[in-house]
């Protein structure tokens, strides 16, 4: 069977929880359309990141790759179009991700196609442009990169997760845009599903 990796990451900043590492505990080792899906959580540190998720694709060759991750000003799930070769430095420098690589790679899962499928089960989402300057599009470009510098025809795509209503309770962020942890996965499985149409 076709494997997705779904990665999340784990809490940053000041936050105590996050949800795209929930999201990503609790669909490991379920089955979503024609894929199995496995989980994996990812330091909120440079390089780290890929550390964890080079390894686990050259062990699993998966169809898809599909990395989520908190913005916490979102007020709906945001999937990505691109990845940038910029990465934030110190003193409000940018650094390249990869020396000599493309300034862009686009993401290889249809952003409108996933978006839809999410509001067809009412879930709020839409296209967005690009995923930052943070570790969530160093992630989606390293892993562009690293598929398309190996040739691999495995589909990569990322999505932006606002705060799950239950953290903003917990942590008293007071006026957040938030959304249920439940809907927030009920979107992520819809669009596990039609990625899956899209590969098998």
């Amino acid at each position: 069977m076709p494997i997705a990796i779904l990665t999340g990451f784990e809490p940053f900043r000041d936050y105590q929880a996050n949800p795209s590492q929930q999201i990503a505990e609790q669909l490991d080792g379920c089955q979503v359309g024609e894929l199995q899906v496995v989980g994996r959580i990812l330091p909120v540190e440079w390089e780290k990141d890929t550390d964890v998720l080079f390894p686990a694709i050259d062990a699993m060759r998966p169809a898809l790759i599909l990395s989520l991750g908190l913005a916490g000003h979102a007020s709906y799930l945001w999937v990505e179009r691109l990845a940038v070769n910029l990465r934030a430095a110190e003193a409000g420098r940018h650094l390249p991700i990869v020396p000599d690589g493309p300034l862009a790679y686009l993401a290889t899962i249809d952003a409108d196609a996933v978006s839809q499928a999410m509001r067809d089960v009412g879930v709020p989402a839409q296209a967005h442009i690009y995923a930052g300057d943070y570790l969530c599009n160093h992630l989606l470009y390293q892993a562009l990169h690293y598929c398309a510098t190996r040739q691999l025809d495995t589909r990569v795509g990322f999505i932006h997760l606002p705060l799950s209503a239950e953290q903003a309770i917990a942590e008293n962020q007071i006026g957040t845009p938030v959304l249920p942890l439940e809907t927030m996965l009920r979107g992520v499985r819809a669009a596990l599903d039609v990625c899956a149409a899209g590969i098998v």
